[in-house]
């Protein structure tokens, strides 16, 4: 038995000449694929709200057709958030890339100098304010003792200060 957007059915019936059985079928519909994959990859998966289990990108999911409010969450960037139409028996592909969040640290003493940032030195010069993705951060400037450990959010500016 065939019928568009559902799965074949197959079976075996005998029949005899001038009985009257009923058969009975429940027939299930197709599931659509969806391959989700992201860039950078790792990003959580949620369908309409819900996180599936183990479910980060890249994943090839089955799921029943329908109408689904799909969400990728990664640290440190902008959730990407798509509403999908999933048909019977479908194939289909979501490729989105992620957006970094930023934020601004701020060195407002001294105005001159060398910066290392985790470790990095950067170039002498003006200090002014530095444009870092979300995340922490250990700053030491070149000369002066201790350290700063801050922590950059999103849209967000940190200020320094050393005395």
């Amino acid at each position: 038995l065939e019928r568009q957007d559902y799965q074949v059915h197959e079976s075996l019936w005998e029949v005899c000449f001038g009985c009257r059985d009923t058969v009975s079928l429940d027939l299930l519909i197709k599931p659509a694929s969806l391959t989700v994959t992201s860039t950078p990859p790792g990003a959580r998966i949620l369908f309409d709200g819900v996180a599936l289990l183990d479910s980060v990108t890249p994943q090839r999911l089955t799921r029943p057709p329908g109408t689904y409010r799909l969400r990728l969450a990664l640290a440190g960037y902008d959730d990407h958030d798509e509403v999908l139409q999933l048909l019977p028996g479908g194939a289909h592909e979501l490729t989105p890339t992620l957006q970094q969040q930023f934020g601004h640290v701020k060195i407002a003493r001294p105005l001159f100098g060398t910066l290392a940032i985790d470790g990095v030195r950067g170039k002498e010069g003006p200090l002014g304010i530095r444009t870092l993705p979300v995340g922490r951060y250990r700053l030491e400037l070149e000369g002066r003792t201790g350290h700063f450990d801050i922590e950059v959010a999103k849209d967000e500016t940190t200020t320094v200060m050393w005395e």
